[in-house]
């Protein structure tokens, strides 16, 4: 009955073990792992040891294994077998294996290729051991670089400890570049050095100290541009030297001969570089150049009323130092992103620049901002659309019709800023244009002592059929004064108080019906034709009705109703936010 032997125990982060078994002879070696109640869960498969190419044909576990926990995945084994080969030459022989932790299948193969018949083992001669010399004792660690590394300890001579030189250890590297003696450290950590600003021309700059660490022996420094000195002295050298950990370092170089220059020296250790850059001072007779080549601002046409205007980019050139930048008329961005500003400031060389305004409100109309930078000015003009369009042919142009394309709404100028809105639920508007009382040709039933602020708005409604009824709504820029009354005109029948018509606020609502009520044509041809107008009791006026010597004048009804700059302004920003409002609904 063969004697199972234990050789090395590794605890596991579940609490359980894993362990390396075989019998006394170093057969049926493997990889045995229990839980934590000391139940067996996983075992991996034999672990070969004979090797046929070299004649092996009896092999013993000797003094053990080793067994590893690289991580929370995977254990590492190496187990030693002394042997002899068919010749009978004694030897020693090392495998190494990576497992599984969980069900303790091999994951790695040393070997360049795959081992098949070796289950993913390598197999290694423990070099400086002969048959004179067998291993006594191994022990597997790490070394500097994280790579596996066995030890083993032999006898010589046969003494228990090991002197006169005789080979004491035999180390076996996994995952490195060969076997034989332990790679020392000596590449440092990353260092720096500190530029030096303002130096003099074609001065002596030394660098601060910096101390070399992260080595275990001496390491190769090289320099480029320079010379270096170790520990910071008097000495400097660059010729190629060593340094040893904790050793501290300058360089030092000639600084350029010319006004604002950089020189840069690069020192070598160990592989690691870093650079040490000193710049000379400005001149100081020195002007810096902050005019700037010309630019220009292309012009922009058949932009909407009283919409932002946003030039094309421009890039700043031919400057070595900020220049002012400041706008007359409209704001300026650097950059050219959404922060938009007036205020006077500084540009610098290569930077870009944009210009934004608000566009007139009226037809073929300019609005030029200037831009100015460094003594160098640019125009930028927005020129409004022209006056002759009339897409919908409503009567009133594209260039301040709310609504260009639906002929069922429209917006009308009235002067001095203010505009008049008109809509109509059926049909279509044609032919609008603005009366002035004065030049109607029949005077008769005008009211005395009444002013008619917004004049008289003419259109015509077509594309009805015979007799219908729509509703149309006139909204003044200002609510209507109360006693307000409103007044249908006809070279016919002269002035008639339309009593119908709602006013409320600003908004005036009118039932018309093809060939009745507020049909100036008074036919029924699916045609309405309409002058219209509110009527507001003057300041003097008693109400009184009748008559045609009415003394109105425009400048009386400027100052009564059209108001100042202020309120033109005002109501322009009326007029956009509504021309958004309807190119929504539409």
């Amino acid at each position: 009955m063969q004697e199972e032997h234990v050789h090395r125990i590794v605890a596991l982060p579940d609490n359980g073990v894993a362990t390396i078994t075989s019998n006394y002879q170093g057969q049926q070696a493997k990889v045995l792992r229990y839980n934590s109640d000391g139940e067996l869960e996983a075992e991996s498969p034999v672990i070969a040891q004979n090797s046929s190419d070299t004649g092996y044909i009896q092999l013993g576990v000797g003094q053990g294994g080793q067994i590893y926990q690289v991580n929370d995945e995977h254990l590492l084994t190496a187990i030693t077998w002394l042997g002899r080969t068919a010749s009978w030459q004694m030897t020693t022989r090392t495998l190494f294996a990576m497992w599984n932790i969980d069900d303790l299948t091999p994951v790695l193969s040393f070997d360049d290729g795959v081992d098949d018949n070796n289950n993913g083992i390598r197999v290694h001669d423990v070099f400086g051991f002969d048959s004179s010399n067998p291993l006594t004792s191994q022990q597997l660690t790490q070394d500097a670089q994280g790579r596996f590394v066995l030890i083993g300890h032999t006898g010589a001579n046969g003494q228990d400890n090991i002197q006169d030189g005789v080979a004491s250890w035999a180390v076996v590297r996994l995952l490195g570049d060969s076997d034989g003696e332990p790679v020392v450290d000596n590449t440092p950590d990353a260092f720096e050095f500190e530029p030096a600003l303002d130096m003099a021309l074609s001065s002596t700059v030394t660098s601060n100290a910096v101390t070399i660490l992260g080595i275990e022996a001496a390491t190769l420094v090289s320099i480029t541009g320079g010379e270096y000195s170790i520990g910071c002295g008097g000495s400097f050298t660059n010729a190629e030297g060593s340094i040893n950990n904790e050793q501290t370092i300058c360089v030092r170089h000639t600084s350029a001969n010319d006004w604002d220059t950089e020189t840069t020296t690069t020192l070598n250790v160990g592989g690691v570089t870093a650079d040490f850059t000193s710049r000379t001072m400005f001149d100081p007779d020195y002007e810096p150049d902050t005019t700037p080549e010309p630019f220009n601002f292309e012009p922009q046409s058949d932009v909407p009323v009283l919409e932002r205007i946003v030039s094309n980019t421009v890039t700043i050139t031919g400057i070595d130092a900020p220049a002012s930048i400041s706008v007359s008329n409209g704001d300026y961005s650097i950059g050219c992103s959404d922060e938009l500003t007036n205020v006077a400031g500084e540009i610098e060389n290569q930077q870009t620049v944009c210009v934004s305004h608000v566009s007139a409100f009226g037809c073929l109309a300019e609005t030029t901002t200037v831009l100015t930078v460094g003594g160098v000015q640019a125009s930028f003009t927005s020129t409004t659309l022209d006056d002759s369009l009339d897409s919908d042919g409503d009567g009133i142009s594209d260039c301040i019709d709310t609504s260009p394309y639906d002929a069922a709404e429209a917006s009308l100028n009235l002067g001095g800023g203010n505009t008049m809105d008109i809509a109509t639920d059926n049909g279509e508007f044609r032919d609008i244009e603005l009366i002035d009382p004065e030049e109607t040709s029949n005077q008769e039933g005008r009211p005395e002592n009444y002013d008619f602020p917004y004049d008289l708005v003419s259109y015509e409604v077509v594309n009805l059929n015979p007799g219908d009824s729509i509703t149309v709504n006139l909204e003044y820029p200002a609510n209507l004064p109360a006693g307000t009354r409103i007044f249908k005109y006809s070279d016919d029948a002269g002035y008639v108080e339309f009593e119908s018509a709602v006013i409320n606020g600003s908004q005036v609502t009118l039932t018309l019906t093809d060939g009745g009520e507020g049909d100036a044509d008074g036919i029924e041809n699916g045609t309405i034709v309409d002058p219209v107008g509110p009527a507001a009791l003057s300041d003097s006026g008693d109400g009184g009705d009748g008559g045609s010597n009415n003394e109105r004048t425009p400048e009386k009804r400027n100052k009564a109703f059209l108001g100042s700059t202020s309120l033109w302004l005002l109501l322009g920003f009326t007029l956009l936010a509504r021309r958004r409002f309807l190119t929504k609904r539409s």
